[in-house]
């Protein structure tokens, strides 16, 4: 069709299957030029060249830690550190420089563009990978935390085996990497908003009832990773809140005693979730129905849910309220 102009206008239309293997064809013979160097100008392009430097290609180390370390700018300790060691400065490098890039991407109100370009998402997405396989995995209690085979972490060439480290000492790294990443998720920056929704937030508050179900705790300590759940929740929604709780009582199957301690806080936030989140996401009543009729996952509605629903609304009474308050609250978020 032509315009008055006199210029033709191609209007969007489906792909059929020819077009789109042709479309593949094509650009498969685009490759990346390995002497290409990007121009890194600003503050923040400088920083993450850094870190690219420094990360290089341990896609394909056997050994993640020991390769990164031998990169590390500044590192000429005497003798041999051991693994533990070498894995808490590697992880400290990581978040210094996640809080780093978190400090100069500020939110620009006043500009449509985000300050991360899209080439340095990657080396984002590559960073929080490390830390989470690296950090929080491997100092994680056996049987906690969603199976890692069950993950979609991309940037890994060799198979994600995790060298455990013990959790007594492994405490010190998750207490690290909860509060750095809890002054990036409750600010305001375009890397809090990259990685908000995703396994950064799900490993940083798992890692936080860990450090709180930590059986060595002092009340103090209790009181600290109590907080730093709250705040947590706060800067989350209460549809991803419902979400993540979920599936790690979905996968609270292993009979350790960290595993249940899991568990237990897991139920006990939930029936609080119900009744208490009214704000930064809706109502709590409303995102769990959406979790469990899979609202914002499937066009669909399978009737069949309804029942659980049900099921969840009245076995989800807190132990504080009694069941008059209980149901006052749903009536009051239902209508």
């Amino acid at each position: 069709m032509s315009s008055e102009s006199g210029i033709s206008q191609t209007y969007p239309h489906k792909l059929s299957n020819e077009e789109i293997q042709e479309l593949k064809t094509k650009l498969s013979k685009f490759h990346e030029d390995p002497n290409h160097k990007r121009s890194r100008n600003t503050p923040l392009a400088k920083l993450f060249g850094n870190i690219t430097d420094t990360l290089g290609d341990y896609k394909s180390a056997n050994n993640r830690i020991a390769y990164i370390y031998k990169r590390l700018p500044q590192e000429n300790d005497a003798g041999d550190l051991s693994l533990f060691e070498k894995r808490s400065r590697v992880i400290k490098y990581l978040l210094d420089n996640i809080l780093a890039v978190h400090r100069l991407s500020h939110e620009n109100p006043n500009s449509q563009y985000i300050s991360i370009p899209l080439y340095d998402m990657q080396v984002v997405e590559q960073m929080i990978n490390i830390i989470v396989v690296d950090g929080v995995y491997s100092c994680l209690p056996d049987g906690v935390g969603i199976p890692l085979d069950k993950r979609r972490l991309k940037n890994f060439k060799t198979s994600m085996t995790i060298d455990k480290t013990d959790f007594k000492d492994g405490t010190r790294i998750l207490d690290n990497i909860v509060s750095t990443m809890i002054i990036v998720f409750t600010g305001k920056s375009d890397l809090r908003n990259l990685i908000q929704v995703g396994s950064g937030f799900t490993d940083v508050l798992t890692s936080a009832i860990v450090l709180y179900t930590n059986l060595e705790n002092s009340d103090v300590e209790k009181k600290k990773y109590n907080e730093k759940i709250k705040t947590l929740e706060d800067a989350s929604s209460t549809y991803q809140l419902f979400s993540l709780y979920t599936l790690l009582m979905a996968n609270s199957k292993s009979r350790t005693r960290y595993a249940f301690l899991m568990k237990q806080f897991v139920l006990s936030r939930l029936s609080e979730l119900i009744v208490r989140r009214t704000k930064n996401g809706g109502n709590g009543l409303e995102a769990m129905i959406d979790v469990i009729m899979g609202l914002r996952t499937s066009d669909k509605v399978d009737m069949t849910r309804v029942q659980q629903v049900v099921r969840a609304i009245i076995v989800s009474k807190p132990k504080t309220m009694d069941y008059a308050d209980y149901f006052h609250n749903i009536c009051d978020q239902l209508f």
